[in-house]
């Protein structure tokens, strides 16, 4: 847990979009930068991934001078995270989710359509770490929410749908498209064109398009993360391949007091 003087009250909020804030104390850094923590260690007191795409998305709309009637309090907080990811570049954070790609719903009806390359998953936001045989995996426990959810294939986006940019209760991206240049094509005629000229949405989407990233269905267990990498995978690159040992130097964690309530 993180000093007051090092975390911001963030009231809730709902974008436009479908994507919504439940309202926490966040970090105002990238904490324990550097230190190889490994997933089940950082990400119990991190953001979910949901939050922190609302957070971000709000960031970044709030940067555009967008009014999407969310509290001053939030937008200011919103445009601090959305500046400090930028300020990181070579660097992310685990997010408190974890996917099982194995299990599968219930009541999952035969012959479920789904578009080319997507794949129903079990998203865990806020999720134990259970360890059997040595090995670390996400499990649903006692505070957590279980998420039958479509992911797209891997790729570039988030581009938008009639539903949105990203999954309200994951926040994950809803689609992605193989090219970076698709991407920035669509992000800038669909949304950002909206709101600036033509080349400020070009040049912002440039800037914007990031890559998700998934293991396929049938491949156990993985842990959350979001990187701003050093090459062109954008500054809200998403990864759900990572074991929950697994660590990285350059990832930290945004802290939230509600998460870090339950180490």
């Amino acid at each position: 847990m993180q000093s007051a003087e090092r975390m911001t009250k963030i009231p809730a909020f709902h974008l436009p979009n479908g994507i919504s804030f439940r309202g926490d104390l966040v970090s105002e850094s990238l904490e324990y930068l550097d230190t190889n923590k490994p997933a089940y260690e950082l990400s119990v007191g991190s953001l979910t991934h949901a939050d922190q795409s609302a957070l971000y998305l709000l960031g970044l709309f709030a940067k555009m001078g967008v009014d999407t009637g969310a509290p001053e309090e939030a937008k200011q907080a919103a445009l601090q995270h959305y500046e400090t990811v930028h300020a990181n570049r070579g660097r992310g954070n685990w997010n408190f989710d974890g996917v099982n790609y194995d299990i599968e719903p219930e009541d999952k009806k035969g012959g479920l359509f789904l578009p080319k390359g997507y794949e129903i998953v079990g998203w865990i936001k806020r999720p134990v770490f259970e360890k059997n045989s040595g090995v670390y995996s996400p499990i649903v426990g006692e505070g957590s929410e279980l998420i039958f959810t479509e992911m797209p294939p891997n790729g570039y986006g988030p581009v938008l749908t009639v539903a949105g940019l990203r999954h309200p209760k994951t926040g994950w991206a809803l689609a992605t498209v193989p090219t970076r240049k698709e991407a920035e094509e669509r992000l800038a005629r669909d949304l950002f064109s909206k709101f600036v000229d033509e080349h400020e949405a070009i040049e912002l989407a440039k800037k914007e398009v990031s890559y998700s990233c998934r293991k396929p269905h049938g491949s156990g267990n993985a842990s959350v993360y979001r990187d701003f990498v050093l090459y062109d995978d954008g500054p809200f690159s998403e990864d759900a391949r990572w074991g929950a040992a697994d660590g990285g130097w350059g990832l930290g964690a945004f802290s939230s007091s509600s998460s870090a309530e339950k180490k």
